[in-house]
């Protein structure tokens, strides 16, 4: 049988999600626990992979993951052994050809920004010049030979009271630190520092230097959606996490508009 998993973290105690010696990562964390309850002893037997790599301090409401197994997961035991900050809230049995990876129609990152009187109207212009197919190399990190030529499907900017927040939608997926590099570029679009009509000449490779990337602790990665694959609420699931959010004291590392997104997402899971 192959499951997927949907788990939702704080990554600000972390080094990223991808597991690495020396330090602690939410997968690697999360590993840790599946061991203890003999769950994907040799990853690759089991055909294990997730959806996105997240970095230091970004947090996520839908990392996906999946793997084949003889018998189905205990995943009120698995959370009993997960630290407060990660948890997983759903499972689904999918294909044995299901791939997290490369099998998403839509990913969306989610990035909250405390407004401070920017014109959100040109940040919205800047943002749908952004829109579409494009080579996006300043606003990424670029390798020799290696491309960065994307799509973004949709951006979408709106304000709730004192936060803007601002979706980034791809159905091919998006490039090392670019969400946060597209981010500073529509701060500075809506402070004035740069005019709309300029997005057309950063999307020309060589115009300008690259923009350096927004703070991760803003950033969530949001949503993973997948054809065919509907990750319903496991009852139960959540009723650790909601109270250790109910509980938890705001930092600079673990924003309180973040906490907030957390506790309005993960109410549909109770």
């Amino acid at each position: 049988m192959r499951f997927a998993m949907k788990i939702a973290y704080l990554g600000s105690r972390y080094h990223g999600w991808q597991r690495q010696p020396a330090v602690v990562t939410v997968e690697g964390t999360i590993l840790q626990a599946f061991k203890k309850v003999n769950l994907l002893t040799d990853l690759n037997i089991c055909n294990y992979g997730y959806a996105s790599r997240t970095d230091a301090s970004v947090h996520s409401l839908s990392q996906i993951i999946a793997f084949n197994t003889k018998n189905p997961p205990n995943i009120h035991k698995i959370n009993s052994l997960l630290p407060h900050d990660i948890c997983i809230i759903s499972i689904n049995k999918v294909s044995p050809s299901f791939n997290p990876r490369y099998n998403h129609k839509n990913k969306k990152y989610r990035y909250l920004i405390p407004y401070s009187e920017e014109n959100v109207n040109n940040m919205r212009n800047a943002a749908q010049l952004l829109e579409g197919n494009h080579d996006f190399s300043s606003f990424v990190k670029t390798t020799p030979n290696r491309s960065a030529v994307t799509s973004i499907t949709r951006i979408n900017i709106h304000k709730e009271g004192n936060i803007l927040k601002c979706d980034f939608m791809s159905n091919w997926g998006f490039y090392w630190q670019q969400v946060r590099r597209m981010v500073t570029f529509l701060i500075a679009c809506g402070q004035g520092k740069i005019s709309p009509n300029e997005t057309i000449e950063y999307l020309k490779v060589t115009r300008f230097p690259k923009l350096p990337p927004a703070s991760p602790h803003q950033l969530i990665l949001f949503d993973v959606s997948f054809p065919n694959v509907l990750f319903k609420p496991f009852p139960g699931a959540t009723s650790n996490f909601i109270r250790y959010l109910e509980s938890a004291i705001p930092s600079l590392f673990t924003p309180s508009e973040v906490i907030q997104e957390f506790r309005n997402y993960l109410s549909q899971y109770e």
